[in-house]
């Protein structure tokens, strides 16, 4: 799958907000369809936040359990590397 050109956000960081998305979903969180708890990622350690968003939207990922579902997939199987990261 090609994807949008990744604002500048490391696969590290990315990988982090995967697992922090996955973790917090975990506890029972119900996805309030927005980007709330990526938002709050992004802000806590500095990270672009609006390219970041523009560009999970154009991955398919309109709030963050859909960036759970649409794109880490997508990036576990496009980047043979990941698991090591």
């Amino acid at each position: 799958m090609l994807h949008p050109e990744q604002p500048s956000i490391t696969p590290k960081e990315l990988k982090d907000l995967f697992a922090h998305l996955n973790a917090t979903s975990e506890t029972g969180y119900e996805c309030d369809h927005k980007h709330t708890l990526t938002r709050d990622f992004l802000q806590k350690r500095n990270l672009p936040v609006e390219p970041t968003l523009t560009w999970l939207r154009e991955s398919g990922a309109r709030c963050d359990c859909e960036v759970i579902f649409n794109v880490e997939a997508d990036w576990q199987d496009d980047f043979p590397g990941w698991n090591s990261l």
